[in-house]
Parts: structure tokens; sequence; C-alpha cells
């Protein structure tokens, strides 16, 4: 840049990280996942949003790189949240199949009121859930066939047994 008075030329110190004229800082790259991974945009959109609002050439590769750099300085997080949903009084988990590569995996999720955490896994089932470590092994022991009991909610949400008639 170009100082219109003196015409000395002016240039401002690069952001933290950036050594070279092509990188980026720690905002920016932080956008770019934010974007990509939290708005669901594809990297071709994410690539072009970055043209039009910033004049910036991000390449696909960029975006990606940016989203596993950031993935795995995310640890301490997520062993909190992992944490979190055990003591809730309710956790919900789910899961849907998706294809990685050319396999099919399960995208599961634990959830409360307010926290979400999304898994992969090869396996569905109870075992895809217990790998994303927030379900206890055992939070009940269902009732027995014979004992003609059933969990379901009572009006304050808390589970109960309740009894359910054999029709003899």
């Amino acid at each position: 840049m170009c100082c219109p008075s003196c015409r000395k030329k002016i240039t401002a110190p690069a952001p933290e990280g950036v050594a070279a004229p092509t990188q980026y800082g720690h905002r920016f790259k932080a956008a770019l996942v934010y974007f990509h991974e939290d708005q669901s945009i594809p990297t071709n959109r994410v690539r072009q949003l970055c043209s039009d609002l910033f004049e910036a050439v991000v390449s696909e590769g960029t975006i990606l790189e940016a989203s596993r750099l950031l993935s795995g300085r995310l640890g301490p997080f997520v062993e909190r949240v992992r944490g979190l949903p055990v003591v809730a009084p309710v956790l919900h988990a789910d899961e849907t199949g998706l294809r990685v590569a050319p396999r099919l995996s399960w995208c599961l999720v634990a959830s409360t009121e307010k926290v979400t955490l999304l898994g992969l896994h090869e396996k569905r089932g109870q075992e895809g859930i217990d790998a994303l470590g927030v379900v206890p092994q055992k939070p009940w022991e269902p009732p027995s066939t014979t004992s003609g009991g059933l969990i379901s909610p009572t009006p304050d949400s808390t589970p109960s047994a309740m009894p359910i008639s054999s029709g003899r």
C-alpha cells in the first residue's frame, strides 16, 4: 500500500503464524472451518464466498487442511463434552448410515438439551454409541419379560416402571 501524500510504501505486519505470502491467519482459518463444518457449506461454495467477501483465493486443500488442523486442537473440549451428557436427566442417542470413502460408516449422535456430540464409527448399535464415550454401559436394567413391567415416561419425565396387563 502506498501513502497518498508522501508516496511511501506501507506494509503491515503479518498476523502471528503467517510466514509466507499465501498463508492465512488463525481467525481466517477458523472462519473457513466454521463455514464448511458448522454451516455445512460445500468447499467449492466456501471458496466462492471467500473470493466474493474477502477477495481471497482459497483452495479446497486449504479448507480441508484448516479443518484437520483445528479439529486436532479440540481434544480437551471434546473430553469435557463427553462428560456432560452422562449427568443429564435425558440423553438422546441416535445413528445414521453414510458412506466414508467406499465403506458404510455410522454417524452417531448423543445429545442433551444443551450439548450435542457427533462421532463416526464403523459399527452401529450399542458398540458404536459406546465408542462415543458418553452413555453408561447399563443406564438401567430393563424389566424382565416375566415381570409385566415396561419403562415409560411419567408426567415429570422420570423413567418409571408401569404395569401392563397380560390380557388374562
